[in-house]
């Protein structure tokens, strides 16, 4: 291959990307909030790169903060698309030809790809926003009331501590005298 049809091949391949202005960044901003992500608007032809438009964003403070509400924007759809799908039943059925006539089975491969679509919705929203959308864990007590620690020490336990405590050395005014006295830890009788 010649210099020359390389070079032809490589400009065959290159395509210009725009320049990143502050207002195509904020039509990808508009498009981001409107569902679409950033990585689909990137690939597409004539796109700027996702680094690049990330550049520009970060190099501003309003557009950061624009890019963060569109990206709330979009994962509000995505919750709302969740009902959406799940109430779509178009294409969960086909009609089949069997041996003795036509007949209307389930389109398994639809209705796990359904599945499959609220299901990856629903995980990322409860990591991307898991105040809103993750799963709510209440730690209470008896009554919806604080929650009640209660603690104890078995009597072998008991008995080890005080092992220890006799194998202590002495310290009539030594280094451990400033050391206050050795908290009682025998079990109270309720």
């Amino acid at each position: 291959m010649t210099n020359k049809k390389r070079a032809s091949s490589v400009t065959k391949t290159k395509q210009a990307r725009p320049e990143v202005s502050a207002r195509l960044v904020n039509i990808i901003i508009r498009r981001v909030a409107a569902g679409e992500t950033l990585t689909a608007i990137c690939r597409e032809a004539g796109a700027p790169s996702y680094s690049r438009v990330m550049g520009v964003i970060n190099r501003s403070s309003s557009l950061v903060s624009a890019y963060a509400r569109a990206r709330e924007l979009r994962h509000e759809r995505m919750a709302d698309e969740l009902l959406d799908i799940a109430e779509d039943g178009t294409n969960d059925f086909v009609e089949k030809q069997g041996r003795n006539g036509a007949f209307v089975a389930l389109a398994e491969e639809h209705v796990r790809r359904s599945q499959l679509r609220i299901d990856t919705r629903k995980w990322l929203l409860s990591k991307l926003l898991p105040a809103r959308f993750g799963d709510r864990v209440e730690h209470t007590g008896a009554g919806g009331g604080a929650i009640q620690v209660e603690h104890g020490m078995s009597a072998k336990m008991l008995e080890s501590l005080t092992a220890l405590r006799a194998r202590l050395p002495a310290s009539p005014g030594g280094a451990l005298s400033d050391v206050p006295a050795p908290i009682d830890v025998t079990p109270s009788k309720r």
